[in-house]
């Protein structure tokens, strides 16, 4: 399930944290991956629980956009992924 997937991102290289701006929100956040040019990126959003929640291909690292105005409020895991590398972060959604 999408729990074990999660915690098998070890056997991918981490190169560290997203920017996401505003965060907290009320829904929409951006997205920019450090060190990485304009490239498509998949970009997936889990839940507290760790059930994948937004699963999207964005074409360009340095500006995609996640809007989770239909989610609860509360915290996400956000991971993005190019290749083997992964980039990780978190969301705060505010009411």
């Amino acid at each position: 399930g999408t729990v074990a997937e999660f915690t098998s991102v070890d056997e991918q290289q981490s190169l560290g944290k997203l920017n996401i701006y505003p965060n907290p929100s009320q829904g929409v956040f951006q997205v920019n991956i450090p060190n990485v040019d304009a490239e498509p990126v998949q970009l997936e959003v889990f839940d507290m629980l760790g059930n994948l929640i937004v699963s999207e291909r964005i074409s360009n690292a340095q500006n995609g956009i996640i809007d989770l105005r239909s989610q609860v409020n509360g915290s996400y895991l956000i991971r993005a992924i190019k290749d083997n590398e992964v980039w990780t972060g978190r969301l705060l959604k505010l009411p």
